[in-house]
């Protein structure tokens, strides 16, 4: 059995919402993206904290499969979980469950963000290692029921 996910519930907003009157699909990804950095947050990693190691986040693929729609003033639920992750934290995958929570409590599965990086050096500008603090906190993340290892960063910090 797995660890439930990190969660986090929003509104969808007047911004979010395109001409067809359902949510633009760039706000799928932004939503992920504030969900990802809620979780470090919480984690004691901010986005000072990540300056003052001088890293940061790059992705190097991303992808979203969408499932249902989304409207103006729907609550959205986004989770978190790592779907995939090098020995050493130098390389994650990591999938975002989308849901709207309807008004009976139950869950309407809208869309799967999945999205694949590694850590950037923000002074030298090359991939690194990511520091201790950081590496645990990726690692701490729930998994998800097929995550692979994958292969550790190659080459000098």
């Amino acid at each position: 059995m797995t660890a439930a996910p990190y969660e986090r519930t929003y509104t969808v907003i007047w911004g979010d919402v395109d001409a067809n009157r359902h949510m633009r699909n760039t706000a799928y990804a932004e939503y992920c993206t504030h969900t990802r950095f809620a979780y470090l947050t919480s984690r004691g990693v901010t986005l000072e904290r990540l300056s003052e190691l001088g890293v940061g986040p790059v992705v190097f693929r991303e992808s979203t499969e969408y499932r249902r729609e989304l409207h103006l003033d729907d609550t959205l639920l986004v989770t978190i979980r790592l779907a995939g992750a090098a020995p050493d934290g130098s390389r994650w995958q990591i999938r975002h469950e989308l849901y709207r929570l309807e008004p009976d409590g139950s869950r309407t599965h809208a869309a799967v963000h999945a999205l694949e990086g590694a850590w950037f050096d923000l002074r030298s500008r090359k991939l690194t290692l990511p520091p201790a603090e950081l590496a645990a906190a990726l690692g701490d993340l729930p998994h998800t029921e097929d995550f692979q290892a994958m292969p550790a960063r190659r080459g000098k910090r």
